[in-house]
């Protein structure tokens, strides 16, 4: 069983139920404290447990980086990153979507207020298509002289 799994039946990821990763983090670690027995300890313990030395070294890392023992971030720290940049991605989604609502709706209401359509419905002419800017009267612009 690959993937994530409920975690109602004993699995967190992976093939290993939960049990069977704690028991295996607990002894690679107190082994590890025995300088005696600490040279090849992952790889003897992950054999005798049938896990593999690799999953295992990855579990006693981040238990002792949640222990505090070895510098690093914690898996508190990785879940809510994780948590955070979900929301991110979930806020800029509904961004993106409440821009193009508010840009369809402006849209159909420049339309719908019959502002320089130019006879085809829901088509607004272009600033080319109108012509050239006008000023109101009375204010002054190049070449005029206000009175």
């Amino acid at each position: 069983m690959r993937g994530r799994a409920s975690s109602c039946s004993g699995f967190v990821r992976g093939q290993y139920p939960l049990e069977l990763r704690e028991r295996a983090t607990r002894l690679a670690v107190e082994a590890r404290q025995d300088p005696a027995a600490r040279v090849g300890a992952v790889k003897r313990i992950a054999d005798q447990l049938g896990v593999h030395p690799e999953a295992l070294r990855t579990w006693v890392k981040q238990a002792e980086v949640d222990a505090g023992t070895v510098p690093g971030g914690t898996s508190s720290e990785a879940a809510r990153i994780a948590e955070l940049e979900r929301e991110n991605r979930e806020l800029r989604r509904a961004n993106s979507i409440l821009k193009s609502a508010a840009s369809f709706s402006r849209r159909s209401w420049t339309v719908r207020r019959g502002r320089a359509t130019d006879g085809v419905e829901g088509r607004v002419r272009g600033r080319d298509e109108r012509g050239p800017r006008r000023r109101p009267a009375g204010l002054g612009g190049p070449g005029r002289v206000a009175s």
